[in-house]
């Protein structure tokens, strides 16, 4: 018996990804309000609710490509600078402590297939996260965890 046999609702799934293609780009961006709907009350006195729906189009890309106010990209062989955005402009450091410390972490060459485990301590005042208490991850999913996450957790070990 053929997959689409025993579930018809694969049928209607099929059906839905070849239409797809005919709606155009165009379509899918504009932005259609809901129109306003009037509810009755219990005293049979009549309010208007308008409900609309605030969608953002979607966003073209900056000149560049880069959504960064900031940016620097650097040719580390020959120190040239291979793209530029504002550099000149002096900013907070943000997540560059956060960097430094993944980088003095690697010069250490630990061995990132080792396993650690999250102590309970480790996630006191540590803002929001996934990880739990008792669960065991290796230095790897650590390091990249930290590079794409902001809470220092990771880094308590």
């Amino acid at each position: 018996m053929s997959l689409c046999a025993r579930r018809p609702h694969w049928r209607l799934l099929l059906v839905a990804f070849l239409a797809l293609p005919a709606m155009t780009a165009e379509a899918a961006i504009t932005v259609q309000p809901i129109q306003p709907t009037i509810l009755a009350s219990s005293s049979g006195a009549s309010r208007k609710h308008v409900r609309r729906a605030h969608r953002r189009r979607r966003r073209a890309p900056p000149p560049g490509g880069v959504y960064a106010s900031h940016a620097v990209v650097l040719d580390p062989s020959t120190d040239e600078i291979l793209y530029d955005k504002n550099s000149a402009e002096s900013v907070p450091i943000a997540s560059l402590s956060k960097l430094m410390t993944d980088m003095v972490f690697l010069e250490q060459k630990p061995d990132l297939d080792r396993e650690v485990q999250v102590a309970k301590e480790d996630l006191q005042g540590a803002g929001r996260t996934h990880l739990r208490a008792s669960e065991t991850l290796a230095l790897r999913d650590l390091l990249h965890m930290s590079l794409m996450c902001s809470p220092r957790t990771t880094w308590r070990r």
